[in-house]
């Protein structure tokens, strides 16, 4: 049983292959939060997509692989599209909130989507569940949005309801091969709130953007 963190270049095919492979007859259910930021959307696609593949390609490549479930990590960008895209950013349709979940796919490249269709690839020899939240509190932070999220309207997601809904779709077989959306409904402007937190903890205000 690993009981200790491995550390591996998830972009380097060989590197992943080599530090994984060894273990692949104990992993039974992925839990996917990671990802990598880039440029714009295509470079995210393309490095998002390298990194979940890698791995997935080492885990179930071996021929004592256990790997059944996969819990991949997203978000309300879903929903939103691009918002960091520095081009489609200023461009984009969304949808209107609330979010539900057979919600259509946007017509924006996503990094999001590209991670379920790398999902769906390996049905059936493993089935998958998505977990859509959003901004997700529990640690301490600083305001590390934009412009439109500092001036529109935004919800929260608690870390530790997040986690139990990642754990009850691991093991719950009415959750595989679906998405979930996942927050706490509290609906409130973050240029206001960041005011009562930085008087809260005392410290000073910065916004971030």
């Amino acid at each position: 049983m690993v009981d200790h963190f491995i550390t591996f270049d998830v972009v380097d095919s060989a590197d992943t292959r080599a530090k994984l492979s060894h273990i692949a007859h104990e992993v039974t259910h992925l839990f996917w939060i990671t990802l990598q930021a880039r440029a714009d959307e295509e470079a995210n696609i393309a490095v998002n997509k390298t990194r979940l593949l890698n791995v997935l390609t080492t885990l179930k490549s071996s021929t004592s692989s256990r790997l059944i479930h996969v819990m991949v990590q997203t978000g309300t960008k879903h929903y939103m599209g691009p918002i960091n895209d520095p081009v489609r950013s200023t461009q984009f349709i969304c949808h209107e909130p609330p979010f539900h979940e057979n919600m259509p796919r946007l017509p924006h490249p996503n990094f999001y989507y590209t991670l379920e269709d790398v999902l769906e690839s390996y049905e059936p020899s493993l089935t998958y569940s998505v977990h859509r939240s959003s901004i997700i509190i529990g640690l301490p932070f600083r305001y590390p949005g934009t412009r439109y999220t500092w001036e529109h309207f935004c919800d929260m997601t608690d870390a530790g309801v997040l986690a139990q809904q990642h754990v009850w779709a691991a093991v719950t077989p009415k959750a595989k091969n679906q998405a979930f959306n996942c927050t706490n409904s509290d609906v409130f402007v973050w240029k206001s709130v960041w005011k009562l937190l930085s008087k809260l903890f005392d410290v000073e205000l910065i916004c971030g953007i």
